[in-house]
């Protein structure tokens, strides 16, 4: 079986939201809506995983993008910091860059293919 290392970061990532979420749980705080549309992020990430294994890498990466903006939370409390009116998550950034990390050859890749096409289509002669 291949080892799949992004499926292993959205177990650590689910792993910190579950005993977070206990700790939040027992110390009686209010979960915003926010966080609950994160922990259903993650249920999705993992049916992906599971049922659409090609698309699994994708709806991960949105999913932490998404979190390190503050869109989504992946804790039910927020750390981070603030430039101008962007908040950024802390945990979320991380888990992102871990995931750049393990696909740094794919990012790169698309990024690429990327400017590629846009230098050809500059270059291309307009017909008609």
């Amino acid at each position: 079986m291949k080892k799949n290392k992004d499926f292993y970061l959205l177990i650590c990532l689910s792993t910190i939201t579950i005993v977070t979420s206990i700790i939040g749980f027992v110390s009686k705080w209010i979960f915003n809506l926010s966080f609950f549309i994160g922990l259903i992020s993650i249920i999705i990430c993992f049916i992906v995983f599971y049922k659409f294994k090609k698309y699994s890498k994708k709806v991960f990466g949105i999913a932490l993008i998404l979190g390190t903006f503050s869109i989504i939370l992946f804790t039910p409390f927020q750390m981070g910091f603030s430039i101008g009116i962007i908040k950024i998550q802390i945990i979320s950034l991380l888990f992102l860059t871990a995931f750049a990390f393990i696909n740094r050859t794919r990012i790169i890749d698309l990024i690429q293919n990327s400017s590629n096409k846009t230098q050809e289509e500059m270059y291309r002669p307009k017909i008609g």
